[in-house]
């Protein structure tokens, strides 16, 4: 900040003549019409109960003694501002203070006006929180900035003073280090204290701000490829914690279905669903998990979508002729072939054949010469599919 100052006119006419004569050297004149141009800079802070001397940088005096006294705002009690503008002391006294200091000079007639800024550091209250955690994480977290350190017979008491930590954490009155896990989800607030003693005085910080942050359930999720009927299938859970420990069970959290489809089981220790599906079923299923994490003991919940679809695809496209065939066009569906199954068709209860035309059971071929009367106006083949061992039924469409 520049400032400017106007030369004493009560000064001797000697000294005046002088500066005037030295061109703005020498007594500190100058040949700008008798006025000074300074600036006046504080880089230092101080420290609780250390000796601390905020020494300011001055430039543009020419040689001028500074002269400064508070003109308002208030000094941290032990510390005192120097007519040489200097902040000296053992501060008793924590915070940031803002004082407005008046800076004349000697030969000089006026002042102005300078506001400036410095901390006393002591404890450091500063912390790094997340907006959000998860519960059975590691946490581990101290204060940041420590610029001072106790010495001597200094102490220092660390304390929630507002609202309080999660459940499984702890602040270390010592060290204001806050470790554990936190073993319950939900919303926190809260604000540490730092109380300093020298066996005198004391002096307390407190964090301005209040820690706001969320502790939400671990997410655990499946990886898995598509299911098929009467094709092996497992299904692998992604496990969010490292080192935790689990316990997996079925439930009907939020609905879902808490009985897999036939033919596939959970693993209660690892998780994993595998099996032979032997139905054709869609559904989501729900899976609770017991986590042991860190001291952390909590159950968390996830549903796994299945879409179990027959591995091959059978549809009667339609047929034609004297006499009448029309043979089932059979396709692979899953990314595994199905070489040795095998099919069983027949007409489903309440249907009919037109008149004429007749099913092989074997090979799903109607074939005959339609005599013209009868039959269902639309037809489904029911078809049993045997692969692996393992039969189901299937429903397959017919196009006259």
């Amino acid at each position: 900040m520049k400032i400017r100052f106007s030369i004493l006119p009560s000064i001797s006419l000697a000294l005046l003549l002088l500066l005037a004569g030295c061109g703005g050297g020498g007594g500190g004149g100058s040949s700008s019409g008798g006025t000074l141009t300074v600036s006046i800079n504080y880089s230092s802070d101080a420290y609780l109960f250390h000796f601390s001397s905020i020494v300011p940088t001055l430039t543009g005096f020419q040689g001028h003694a500074p002269n400064c006294s508070l003109a308002s705002g208030t000094l941290p009690q032990g510390m005192t501002l120097n007519s040489d503008c200097s902040i000296t002391g053992i501060p008793t006294q924590l915070g940031v203070f803002n004082i407005v200091v008046h800076i004349g000079a000697s030969g000089v007639s006026n002042q102005i006006d300078w506001s400036v800024g410095f901390a006393v550091f002591g404890p450091s209250v500063v912390y790094n929180f997340a907006n959000s955690y998860t519960v059975g994480d590691v946490f581990d977290i101290s204060p940041l900035n420590v610029f001072w350190t106790p010495l001597g017979n200094e102490t220092v008491t660390y304390s929630i003073v507002t609202g309080s930590l999660p459940p499984g954490l702890i602040l270390d009155a010592n060290t204001g280090r806050i470790h554990g896990a936190i073993t319950a989800a939900g919303s926190y607030s809260f604000k540490v204290m730092a109380s300093a003693s020298n066996g005198v005085n004391t002096a307390t910080t407190t964090q301005q701000f209040t820690n706001n942050f969320t502790a939400g359930l671990p997410t655990v999720d499946y990886s898995s490829p598509t299911p098929w009927t009467s094709q092996a299938f497992t299904a692998t859970p992604n496990l969010p914690l490292a080192g935790a420990t689990y316990q997996f069970s079925m439930s009907n959290h939020n609905g879902a279905n808490n009985v897999l489809p036939p033919g596939l089981a959970l693993d209660s220790n690892t998780g994993i669903i595998s099996g032979t599906p032997t139905t054709i079923v869609s559904g989501n299923y729900g899976i609770a998990v017991q986590v042991s994490s860190n001291g952390a003991v909590f159950t968390t919940y996830t549903t796994l979508s299945l879409n179990i679809n027959s591995p091959v695809y059978i549809f009667y496209p339609g047929g034609g002729g004297t006499p009448y065939v029309n043979t089932p066009s059979i396709h692979l569906n899953s990314p595994t072939p199905v070489p040795g199954a095998t099919y069983f068709f027949t007409i489903p209860q309440g249907m009919t054949l037109p008149s004429g035309l007749s099913l092989n059971p074997t090979t799903g071929v109607i074939s005959g010469t339609p005599t013209g009367g009868g039959g269902s106006s639309s037809l489904s083949i029911n078809v049993v599919i045997t692969n692996n061992g393992i039969s189901f039924p299937y429903t397959a469409l017919v196009v006259y």
